[in-house]
């Protein structure tokens, strides 16, 4: 779990976007003697399995494939505005891979070769950030039990090294000081 910027005596648990479900993971870890602190952070997560149809040939031939994609039960698809490859419409995301793939079939059999990756998104999360026991004990991911309906899945990582706030030290030679920031006076 070491690693440059990572400390050895911790570890995060996470990332969790509801403070509900950091909650309850903070309350089983207290229940097996640990002691755990909540951080905020911007992190890259995966949010599920995103179901398309890319490249397509040209703007037209994703308006009719919208079309008969929202005629065979799609009513959420839409074309993607920027971002993605020109021409692709999304089906949508999901958190189970068997519905993501079970709508890829269906994709399929509309007459289109759908692709399927992990969507990922920059969300404000918590995490845990897990002090080691007095034996050295870090706990497992299994130990926080079953992800709560809609959560992200679980991530164990050492944990950040804080910069230091203020990071002020003092000058070595006097005359560098700026003015008016001690001295005799």
């Amino acid at each position: 779990l070491s690693s440059a910027g990572a400390r050895a005596d911790c570890v995060s648990v996470g990332p969790f976007i509801d403070p509900a479900h950091a909650a309850a993971a903070n309350a089983q870890l207290e229940r097996l003697g640990f002691t755990s602190r909540r951080r905020v952070s911007q992190d890259e997560v995966r949010v599920g399995y995103w179901v398309r149809v890319p490249n397509l040939a040209t703007p037209a031939d994703a308006t009719n494939a919208l079309a008969t994609l929202r005629a065979a039960g799609f009513g959420d698809a839409y074309v993607l505005a920027e971002g993605e490859p020109d021409n692709t419409v999304s089906v949508g995301v999901f958190s189970d891979p068997r519905r993501a793939a079970e709508v890829s079939a269906l994709v399929l059999k509309a007459g289109f070769t759908p692709a399927t990756s992990d969507r990922l998104r920059k969300l404000e999360v918590l995490w845990l950030d897990i002090d080691r026991q007095a034996n050295g004990g870090l706990p497992s991911l299994e130990a926080l039990g079953t992800q709560p309906e809609g959560g992200l899945p679980y991530d164990m990582r050492a944990c950040p090294v804080a910069s230091p706030v203020g990071d002020v030290t003092a000058p070595a030679n006097p005359a560098d000081m700026p003015a008016g920031a001690g001295g005799a006076g």
